[in-house]
C-alpha cells in the first residue's frame, strides 16, 4: 500500500520514521506540497516527518533573534532561509533545517521550498534544537554545511565541520563571528530571557556585542 498523507498522524514534538525509497520520498513530498507543517529528512532509505512543538518554535525564535542581532551589530550582510528542504540527488539525502543562514554568499538563498543541493549553494550556518526527536548532523555534514548551532532552552553549542572526516567538532567561537566568545556568553543570556524578559535580554546582548567590538577595535 502506498504511503499517503491521510495515513499519517504526528503529534507536535514527535517524529514518524518510514522506510521508503527515493521515489517514494519524492512522491510524498509532492503530496505534502509547499504548505505542509512537517519538517522532512531522508537518509539511507528512511523518511522522517517531524512536527515541531510550541516549545521548539519558541526556542528557535529566541536563538534566531540573537543571530540577527549579531549580523546587525557587526553590520554583516546575510540572507536566511526557512523551511527549505535541501536534497542531494547523488547521495540520496535530504534535510530541512529550522533556519539556515547564507553569510559568504548572502545572495545565494533560493526562494524555492525545495532545492537541489548539487546545483544550489547550501547555507553556511544552520540551527537545530537539541531536544528535537532526532539529529541530522550526518545529513548537514554530507551537504557540506560549514557550521551547526545546536541549542536547548538555556545553552548553545557551536560546531564546525571537519571536511576530511565529515563530522562536527565543538568550538567556543563561530568562524563567522571570531571576535566573540559566544559559547561562553549565549547560555547566560538565554537563561535570562524568562527572568528579565525577552526585550530586556536582547538589548543587553546587543550591548555586550557592541562592547566586544569596541574593545577589539581599540
Amino acid at each position: 500500500m502506498p504511503i499517503t498523507c491521510d495515513r499519517l498522524i504526528i503529534e507536535p514534538g514527535n517524529t514518524v520514521s518510514i522506510r521508503a525509497d527515493w521515489d517514494e520520498f519524492n512522491a510524498l513530498l509532492e503530496e505534502l506540497g509547499d504548505r505542509r507543517e512537517t519538517r522532512v529528512a531522508y537518509r539511507d532509505g528512511t523518511l522522517d516527518l517531524t512536527v515541531m512543538s510550541r516549545k521548539h518554535r519558541h526556542s528557535e525564535e529566541v536563538v534566531v533573534d540573537f543571530i540577527h542581532s549579531l549580523f546587525s551589530e557587526l553590520e554583516m550582510a546575510f540572507s536566511v532561509c526557512s523551511a527549505t528542504l535541501f536534497k542531494d540527488i547523488d547521495q540520496k539525502i535530504g534535510v530541512e533545517p529550522e533556519k539556515g543562514f547564507y553569510i559568504r554568499q548572502p545572495g545565494a538563498v533560493s526562494e524555492e521550498r525545495m532545492v537541489d543541493a548539487t546545483l544550489t549553494p547550501v547555507p553556511d550556518l544552520v540551527i537545530e534544537a537539541e531536544n528535537f526527536p532526532k539529529s541530522y548532523c550526518e545529513n548537514y555534514a554530507d551537504l557540506g554545511i560549514a557550521e551547526l548551532w545546536r541549542y536547548g532552552e538555556d545553552w548553545v553549542e557551536i560546531q564546525s565541520l571537519d571536511v576530511e572526516t565529515k563530522t562536527y567538532k565543538r568550538q567556543w567561537k563561530s568562524d563567522y563571528f571570531p571576535e566573540l566568545l559566544l559559547s561562553e556568553v549565549l547560555p547566560d543570556y538565554l537563561e535570562r530571557v524568562d527572568a528579565d524578559g525577552y526585550n530586556t535580554t536582547l538589548r543587553a546582548f546587543r550591548a555586550w556585542v557592541r562592547k566586544q567590538v569596541a574593545a577589539a577595535a581599540g
